[in-house]
């Protein structure tokens, strides 16, 4: 995010959190990105998330997206970060809820 934050602006970006991270794991950089509501992480209304040109999520948090109402084909592209250390549920989560 850090990378494309030189390149897209700040305001076409969204990083979905796990609604229970504690605000001081998110580095202060990509907190503004970021929906904070006391005591929690969020995401926006379906028609603002829609917007967003790139939307960063954990592999659990996006369920949170699929939620909302984004489903398969509407991302162009999706990457798995990490998912070396990650197990096959959370993958799993993740390519059944975006992938076509």
């Amino acid at each position: 995010m850090r990378s494309l934050l030189k390149v897209i602006p700040e305001s076409d970006m969204f990083r979905a959190n796990a609604a229970f991270c504690e605000i001081d794991e998110v580095p202060d950089d990509i907190l503004p990105s970021s929906l904070y509501k006391e005591p929690y992480f969020s995401c926006p209304p379906t028609k603002e998330l829609k917007k967003f040109r790139v939307i960063f999520s954990t592999f659990m948090s996006s369920f949170q997206l699929h939620d909302k109402g984004l489903n398969a084909g509407h991302f162009n592209h999706n990457f798995l970060v990490d998912v070396s250390s990650a197990i096959k549920p959370e993958t799993v989560v993740a390519l059944t809820n975006f992938s076509d």
